[in-house]
């Protein structure tokens, strides 16, 4: 994490500070936490999507010429279509050692940022794994959103809607299959 933050601070323009997290944000982050881990338990698709900033929504919807609405109902659609084959038979995510990292300057608000440990098992078919992935959390203008980067492509994606994560390297992101 001490590297992500280091990386971080060397190629923005903008200020940046590593911070604890204010009561205040702790307790509007755990909520959201809550809500997000009751979607994906409910295979709740369409409010997973609308934990994704509004920003990145906003940016898809611009570049794709659909709806944001279209763009949330097409993927629940395709989440539940998945969704139909695989079972998550655990869940966990938690704040763990987060470090908020305060990026100031950018527009006309702070923007403050984190990573938060996730965990799930999927069963597939006859195959089990475990799945262990930092979940980029989002402060902007007083909201918490969810966002899990595992791609470079998702990741080039969130460069150009908040163009202050330039240089920012992957979460981590591991799966393992478990042996029965």
């Amino acid at each position: 994490m001490r590297l992500f933050i280091i990386a971080m601070s060397l190629v923005f323009c903008t200020s940046v500070a590593a911070r604890e997290l204010t009561d205040f944000e702790t307790k509007s982050l755990e909520a959201r936490l809550e809500v997000f881990s009751a979607a994906i338990k409910e295979n709740d698709i369409e409010m997973v999507m609308r934990m994704l900033p509004p920003r990145f929504l906003e940016y898809l919807s611009e570049v794709s010429g659909v709806s944001v609405k279209a763009i949330i109902a097409s993927a629940a659609d395709q989440g539940h279509e998945v969704m139909g084959q695989v079972e998550i038979s655990e869940f966990s995510m938690g704040l763990g050692e987060f470090n908020a990292i305060d990026v100031s300057n950018f527009g006309t608000n702070n923007v403050v940022y984190g990573l938060v440990q996730m965990s799930f098992v999927l069963d597939m078919l006859a195959t089990r794994s475990r799945h262990d992935s930092e979940v980029l959390a989002i402060n902007d203008e007083g909201v918490w959103y969810l966002l899990r980067i595992a791609s470079s492509e998702q990741l080039g994606l969130l460069q150009l809607v908040y163009p202050f994560f330039a240089g920012l390297p992957l979460p981590k992101n591991s799966s393992v299959e478990i042996p029965e």
